[in-house]
């Protein structure tokens, strides 16, 4: 063992003496830990924070002289981008895949870290460069600031918005829009801070305020609008009207209390009506007449109405005319029955059986056949109310008086041994004789029959120029008037014209429950018997009478005088004493009739 060691001891000695080592700089170099970097990353075009919105190129610049590049890598706070051994180069960013906000944006180089160490020699420690940014994403939809708050103030409506706290601002505008009116600008401001504003033109009425935000950018530039709201004062309207003393009619409307008012104008058939004074609200218009409901408009303007035809807001009312409202029948054919309190009215294409005590329809029929009548009547109801006709696309119907259903039907070849004519229109008579009226435009010549319906046979035929249109049938059906001439039927059935001299086509009417005729002459109006043609009796009116007729419920007279249709009175006389009982100024355009102890217009009725 001994033997051994020695032998091991005296092999190292030798190798020791055999090593002959010097340093030598050939053969190691000098490790140095804190290395200096010479670097510079830049993002072309861009600075220390990016504003992104939608997509964008980056373009990243690297600078590392003199240093072996190992890679890079890209990231968005926690998360990669992008990785590889690239020297910068272009990066596309697309921004929607991430959050609205800020974030860091790092870009970081890997190079050869040049320690001199064995790590370094075989690339296994590096040396990291870093450069980072502030990216702030904003890819929403703008929000355009809520109007909050809309409150009048000092005589003008003040509105309050939120701020616009979005990006990207270019201007906003307060957007109004009143009620049947299209919206408009009321203001603008390039300030996005702006939350208070004023409306100086507002009258009043609904109005809506919302605000619209212009961006800098062409897909917004039109405008985003915000949440609306609303306000609304009542619009100066009619309150109150009645009728004072001599009909006249006293209205009162409600006033404004903005500054911007300028003027009302209150205009209706009863007058027209202006002010500049905000409290003058009271107007007193003189007997407007009878007969129907009185449409009114109250217009209210602005300062800034330069003429009447601008800048003004309207409410509209109508003022219900006197007496008591029916119907309305607005330009119906009215036929009336005393003997059975019954009214035939023919309205438009509509037929109804009215009871005139009661007030109220009993029947209707729908006739919406269209006939031409050349202002021939296409209806027939006799005074006792036991025949009625109506004429249908020129086929003569006569209908039930209770249930106005067809119970015959009569072309004109059923009746007339002449047919060829344009038009024709019809009366009955209490014992059932049928007058058709019938009109020839080609000639001019018009003839006018007398048809007893029970034997279906002609009892007269009248020529006449343009007389169809003014023919008429007394209830007993011995007398006709045809144009401007009478014509009684003699014992033997002959008919004789009574010869007055008259150019007056309605200067006769017949009486409906007695046989007479009357005759008018100026202001004088004469009876006739329909019987001996002797003359009964003579009235004086007040004023001449353009068209008359007497009622068969009272056996009055009443007519209005030949004036113009927004100026005219009707007028009542007893017949048997020729005393006035009523002089009533109507309304424009309405045609009045008295029937019993009532004066009738087509929309309302009042005491006689």
């Amino acid at each position: 063992m001994k033997q051994l060691l020695r032998l091991c001891f005296g092999i190292l000695s030798c190798l020791l003496l055999a090593c002959d080592y010097s340093p030598s700089g050939s053969h190691f170099e000098e490790i140095n830990p804190n290395q200096q970097v010479l670097a510079d990353i830049t993002l072309t075009d861009q600075q220390d924070t990016i504003f992104v919105r939608g997509d964008l190129n980056l373009y990243f610049n690297v600078f590392l002289p003199d240093r072996e590049y190992y890679g890079h890598t890209l990231e968005l706070g926690d998360q990669m981008l992008s990785n590889g051994d690239s020297k910068g180069g272009a990066y596309y960013f697309q921004s929607e895949k991430y959050s609205d906000g800020f974030h860091t944006l790092r870009y970081t180089a890997y190079i050869r870290s040049g320690t001199g160490s064995l790590a370094d020699k075989y690339r296994a420690e590096a040396i990291q460069v870093s450069r980072t940014w502030v990216v702030q994403i904003y890819n929403s939809a703008p929000t355009a600031p809520a109007v909050t708050h809309i409150a009048p103030e000092d005589g003008q409506l003040h509105i309050t918005s939120e701020p616009y706290t979005g990006l990207l601002f270019k201007s906003m505008d307060l957007v109004r829009q009143l009620s049947d009116f299209p919206p408009h600008i009321l203001a603008s401001t390039t300030d996005p801070n702006t939350t208070s504003w004023t409306d100086d033109n507002y009258i009043g009425g609904p109005v809506t305020y919302w605000i619209v935000v212009h961006l800098d950018e062409k897909k917004y530039s039109t405008g985003t609008a915000g949440t609306a709201a609303s306000y609304h004062y009542p619009m100066p309207a009619i309150l109150k009207a009645s009728y004072e003393v001599d009909n006249q009619v006293k209205i009162t409307f409600s006033s404004t209390p903005f500054k911007s008012f300028k003027s009302y104008v209150l205009s209706s058939d009863m007058g027209f009506f202006e002010t500049y004074d905000r409290n003058d609200t009271v107007v007193t218009f003189p007997d407007p007449g009878f007969g129907r409901d009185l449409p009114s408009t109250l217009r209210t303007y602005t300062k800034a109405s330069l003429s009447y035809y601008d800048n003004w807001y309207a409410s509209y009312n109508t003022i219900p005319g006197r007496g008591t409202a029916w119907g309305p029948f607005e330009d119906a054919t009215i036929l009336r029955s005393a003997a059975t309190d019954r009214f035939l009215i023919w309205q438009a294409g509509t037929l109804y059986l009215y009871d005139a005590a009661a007030m109220r329809v009993l029947q209707q029929r729908d006739v919406s056949y269209q006939s031409m009548d050349h202002g021939l009547a296409k209806s027939a109801l006799s005074v006792d109310g036991r025949y009625a006709y109506i004429v249908l696309n020129d086929v003569i119907h006569r209908i039930s008086p209770s249930t106005l259903q067809t119970l015959e039907t009569y072309q004109l070849h059923d009746l007339l041994p002449y047919t060829d004519y344009n038009s024709f229109g019809i009366g009955v008579s209490n014992n059932h004789r049928l007058m058709i009226a019938a009109q020839n435009t080609a000639t001019g010549m018009d003839t006018v029959y007398l048809v007893d319906m029970e034997r279906r046979k002609v009892l007269t035929r009248i020529g006449k120029e343009i007389g169809a249109a003014y023919s008429e049938l007394s209830s007993d059906g011995r007398a006709m008037r045809v144009s401007q001439s009478i014509y009684l039927e003699q014992s033997n059935g002959t008919w004789q014209d009574q010869a007055h001299v008259t150019q007056d086509t309605y200067a006769f009417a017949f009486h409906p429950t007695k046989p007479l005729y009357a005759y008018k002459e100026g202001q004088k109006i004469t009876l006739y018997s329909t019987i001996t043609g002797a003359r009964q009796k003579i009235i004086t009116t007040e004023k001449e009478l353009f068209q008359y007729e007497i009622d068969a419920g009272s056996s009055h007279l009443f007519g209005y005088e030949e004036k113009m249709a927004r100026d005219r009175n009707l007028y009542v006389y007893n017949l048997d004493t020729g005393q006035r009982l009523r002089k009533l100024k109507l309304a424009d355009g309405v045609i009045a009739f008295v029937y019993k102890d009532r004066i009738f217009s087509h929309e309302r009725f009042i005491q006689l």
